[in-house]
This record gives C-alpha cells, structure tokens and sequence, in this order.
C-alpha cells in the first residue's frame, strides 16, 4: 500500500471536517443566538457549566398549539369541501395552498365506492369516565411543586389514548372505559423527580405523555387499573440546555417537540438527523422510549444511533450512565432498557 497517498487522503478528509465545522460557525453569526457552551475538554460539560433554566424558558400553554380532544392534529385544522365541492384544508396553521381541485377526482377514481360526500357521524361532546382520586396524592400536588395540574375532562380525554384506528374509532363514536385522572405538566428534572416519588409514596400510577401520536397503544390506560392514574405531559420541559460544537452534541429536555427542535438547531446550521413522519407533534423523549425510526435513517440512523446518554426517573431514583460515549463493550445497555 502507499502510506503516503493513505495519509494524504486522510489529511484531506480531516481538513474537509475541520472547514466544514469552521464554515458553520461563521454562519451562525447575526441568527437568534440558542445558549451555548463549549466545554474545553470532556465533551459533556459538568453540572455546574451548563445554561441556566432561566435562561431559555420553556413555551408558555398559550403559546403551544392546542390538541384536537377528538382526532389527530391541531385545533381548526381539518379537511372540508367548499362551495364547488373540491376538498381544501381548514384553519391557518398551514401556509401551503389549502385547495385541492384534483384531490377529489383522484380519490374517486382510485377508490371504488367512495362518496366523497356522505359524512359520518362523530359525537361532538366529551364523555369522560368517572375520576378516581386519591386525596392523599392530590393534597401533596396542590401547591404546584410538581408543576401545572389539571383535572377538566378535556384534558384527560386528550391524554388518555394515542393515534391507532381503534383510538380514533373510540374517541369519535363509543367511550374510553378508563382514562388519566388528571394531567401534570412538570417543567423541570426535579419536578418528575418529586412526583414520581410522590406516585411511588401514595401507590399512583403513573403514564408519561409526549406528543400522543403514539400506534402502540402506550399512553391507553388499562381498563382494570383501579389506582388513580397521572399523566405526565414532558412538553413544557422543551430546552436546548447545552450545543457541543467540538463534538457536535447537544443536551436536549426530553418535551421537546420535534419541529421545534429542527428549528433551533437549524439556527446553528445544525441538525439532529431525525424526521419521522410524526415529527410536527411527536417528542424527543417519544422517539428515545419507541426506539423511533424516520424518513433520512440512511443517513443518520434509527434514534438509538444518535443518542449518546439521557437522564431517567425511575421510583427507585434517578439513573444514568456513567460512561458518556456513544457505544460501551460492557453491557447490559441501560438506554435499551430505556
């Protein structure tokens, strides 16, 4: 082999990467900045060096986009036909052309029997099974340590079943048997860690919530459970906490939403490299639990290719790894537990 034309080729890769990093740090300037810390040595910067919560403060509920409480999406999105009976797509959110003058035709011809416009019936009001309390848990909540609660029955119908065809069936046309018997938005690692003991204190049972958009069932509650059943709903803890440039790492809540997390990435001139197709609603700490897969895995791999190490509450304390790198000889793996 010609070890010198070996290394040249090496030398020019590297000088490639090295461009290529330098290149994005000067495209970053004049954007929004997203707080950073480069750390000078391990690439996971210690405890007492990274940003501040503060700093970076989570969407406030009036700022998210609310949940449909019977189907999939956004409230005031939906499909319809106007006056010339073409389908077009309601509501603003969205600013592609809302008419589909073809989408219509297309339907009718490839789907036989199809009738565009008989219309199905859908209950238009909540019916939500009774609520189980436990006073006792719900007394150590109530001063808001654990973060925002809620008991309406809105919010219990939204957070009680996730996106299969029988969910979407049930919700429209019959009656969940059981659902959450309430909801809690903790906004920071200490506020899971004190309701989880708190769960684990008064025998509650509790069910994380990410985007909803789950197909596995995962977020139903079991018919039988006769504890009372929380939701916790991750997408307020939804900060960027640190960006590692040196080794392109960055530390990310687990709320937060897919889309969102493109985007400020994408004022970096970076990107995480994960785009399922739920990726406008579904959550980082969703993609982890499933093993989440998506649309550009050739390129980046499944999620449990990209994640290096994350933080779990468990009712025995808080675990994590003490090896930082991305792969260990030594096993078992915790994160495929996780």
């Amino acid at each position: 082999m010609d070890h010198s034309r070996t290394e040249q080729m090496a030398n020019r890769r590297m000088a490639s990467v090295l461009s290529h990093l330098q290149n994005s740090v000067v495209q970053d300037e004049g954007r929004r900045s997203i707080p950073l810390v480069v750390p000078t040595s391990s690439p996971i910067p210690p405890q007492d060096s990274e940003v501040s919560d503060e700093s970076q403060p989570p969407y406030s509920a009036d700022e998210k986009p609310k949940l449909k409480w019977n189907g999939w999406g956004y409230e005031g999105t939906e499909f319809d036909l106007n006056d010339e009976g073409h389908i077009y797509l309601a509501g603003e959110r969205y600013t592609m052309d809302s008419h589909f003058p073809n989408f219509r035709p297309w339907l009718e011809s490839t789907i036989e029997g199809i009738d565009v416009d008989e219309t199905s019936s859908m209950r238009d009001t909540i019916i939500c099974p009774p609520q189980v309390r436990n006073e006792q848990f719900i007394k150590a909540i109530s001063d808001g340590k654990c973060g925002e609660v809620s008991y309406t029955e809105e919010e219990r119908v939204i957070h009680g079943h996730g996106q299969t065809l029988e969910e979407m069936f049930t919700l429209r046309n019959g009656q969940f048997e059981r659902v959450p018997d309430c909801v809690v938005w903790p906004t920071k690692h200490e506020d899971v860690e004190l309701l989880v003991k708190l769960a684990d204190k008064y025998n509650v049972c509790v069910i994380p919530f990410g985007g909803g958009t789950t197909v596995s069932k995962a977020v139903k509650c079991p018919e039988d459970e006769k504890r009372m059943i929380v939701s916790v709903d991750m997408r307020k803890m939804d900060r960027i906490k640190w960006v590692d440039r040196s080794s392109l790492l960055a530390c990310v809540e687990a709320g937060i939403v897919g889309i969102q997390l493109e985007e400020r990435l994408s004022e970096l001139g970076l990107t995480v490299g994960h785009e399922p197709d739920s990726h406008e609603f579904s959550t980082l700490g969703g993609w982890v639990a499933t093993r989440a897969s998506g649309m550009k895995k050739n390129v980046y791999g499944n999620i449990e290719d990209i994640l290096v190490h994350c933080k779990s509450v468990t009712p025995m304390g808080t675990m994590e790894k003490n090896c930082y790198g991305p792969r260990i000889s030594t096993g078992p793996d915790l994160h495929h537990v996780i």
